[in-house]
């Protein structure tokens, strides 16, 4: 059962934009029945929390605002009382969103340790990363605004599915999450919950904005707020196995899950009965066509002879290199000048409902060239589908790999409870096995980086300093006891 859903303030459980400068200069004295006449609560979000609080889940309220600010727009929205309330006072400027002290203070307060059967809903990147770092389920609210996040959210909810969900938590993920948990799409499902994505990759909540679905996440392992999540994530785990591994085959649920989707996603928009194409983004020349090969597979169960499935639809240039190192912007402008399309399908395109397929989208990038590819040749609709998008959590601790340049990501030794930092080139041409020590807290001693070990003799964990070989030489450790 849900144990507590924590809310931000701030346009997720009452439209404040008009207010918005007022909080900033904090100039509270301002805020009265004039200022405030068009402030109120969402629709539905009071009957949502007499409900919670009628099931025994405990509600609160996380903010960046100051607690003059919050009490006064409380008191006016005239929502029922929350059993916990935590405001900018609270945790002070360090301890603000995206740091996670505001939730883990609340959870404290509530007597709770934080898990994933607490939710905490907001309405941007820094509360769904604040969230992430606290160990909470992050989520995004359909009821409120109607502005994009950048960040991926664990699930979009309504009042409606929230309130459904209250004795099933487990159920509250997204659809690819919950198909890889159970290596098989035959299990009980009340709903398929995706996120719906814009063409910058960004979540919306609006339907004529969502170009992409996107049905899982994937974990980067490029910073220490997100490693943690990718080793215990079996989607992230499963996609990290198909960029690791040459022989990678999609497996059968995959497939399954897919086809559904194929089926289904023309009734969410209502426009059309079915798909004319499916389509995927290919694979660059000389790499395994993973996606072109699902597609027949899709192609095969689904056993539609009125849907068209075509596998070359787009080609990339024959030089054609990798984005992985790229920056946002580069990667829309390296998609454009590598990716077409094939000129041999280019009539088949006019007045067509099409879906494309990728399989991990970090920026968007390469599905929003495609996307205006097509629609530049007039079909009737193009939307596109993703397995999953990345969740990247910038952080102090990124690094760049001296050796290439390319970004480093942080690695679990297979044999132990170890972390060390590896070039993502490690699987790309050229390669580069560069690694390096992951630094755990500095020594107290001499300053130089403390690195966990593990003896030999009893497999008992510890940290010791790198300077114990350098000059001069420090032999201090610490027991991880």
């Amino acid at each position: 059962m849900l144990q507590a859903v924590l809310f931000d303030l701030d346009n997720t459980l009452a439209n404040t934009k008009e207010i918005e400068e007022i909080r900033e200069r904090g100039n509270y004295d301002l805020l009265n029945e004039e200022t405030l006449r068009n402030v109120h609560a969402y629709p539905k979000c009071h009957d949502l929390i007499v409900a919670l609080k009628e099931k025994g889940v405990k509600v609160g309220i996380v903010t960046n605002s100051a607690r003059a600010y919050a009490q006064k727009v409380l008191d006016h929205i005239g929502l029922p009382d929350f059993d916990v309330i935590v405001t900018y006072n609270d945790v002070g400027r360090k301890g603000a969103k995206p740091n996670p002290d505001g939730i883990l203070k609340a959870v404290d307060e509530l007597e709770l340790e934080a898990n994933e059967n607490i939710i905490y809903i907001g309405d941007n990147y820094k509360d769904i990363v604040a969230a992430y770092r606290a160990k909470v389920k992050p989520a995004i609210c359909s009821w409120a605004h109607r502005y994009p996040v950048s960040q991926s959210p664990s699930i979009e909810l309504s009042t409606e599915y929230l309130l459904d969900e209250i004795d099933s938590p487990e159920n509250l993920k997204l659809i690819a999450e919950l198909t890889e948990e159970h290596e098989s799409f035959d299990f009980s499902k009340k709903r398929l919950y995706f996120l719906p994505v814009d063409l910058s990759a960004n979540v919306v909540t609006l339907k004529d904005d969502m170009k992409i679905f996107v049905l899982g996440r994937y974990f980067s392992q490029k910073s220490i707020d997100t490693i943690e999540y990718h080793h215990n994530h079996k989607l992230s785990k499963k996609i990290a196995e198909k960029n690791s591994n040459e022989n990678f085959k999609a497996p059968d649920y995959w497939v399954d899950l897919i086809s559904h989707c194929v089926e289904k996603i023309p009734d969410y928009h209502h426009e059309f009965d079915k798909y004319d194409i499916v389509t995927v983004i290919p694979a660059k020349s000389g790499r395994p066509q993973r996606l072109e090969d699902l597609l027949s597979r899709v192609q095969a169960k689904l056993n539609d002879s009125k849907i068209l499935f075509i596998p070359d639809i787009f080609e990339f240039s024959k030089d054609a290199g990798s984005q992985k190192t790229l920056a946002g912007d580069e990667r829309y402008d390296s998609a454009k000048s590598s990716i077409s399309v094939n000129k041999s399908h280019i009539d088949t395109i006019n007045g067509s409902n099409i879906l494309i397929i990728d399989d991990v989208i970090t920026t968007g990038a390469t599905l929003r060239v495609a996307i205006e590819l097509l629609e530049a040749l007039e079909p009737s609709s193009v939307k596109a589908l993703a397995i999953a998008k990345t969740v990247t959590i910038k952080s102090l601790e990124e690094k760049e790999c001296p050796e290439c340049s390319r970004m480093m990501q942080i690695i679990k030794r297979k044999d132990s409870d170890i972390y060390f930092w590896g070039c993502t080139g490690y699987h790309e041409d050229p390669q580069c096995k560069n690694t390096e020590n992951y630094i755990e807290k500095d020594c107290p001693m001499c300053g130089r980086g403390m690195v966990k070990k593990r003896r030999r003799k009893d497999g008992v964990y510890f940290l010791s300093c790198s300077g114990y070989n350098l000059e001069p030489s420090c032999n201090y450790s610490e027991s991880l006891d």
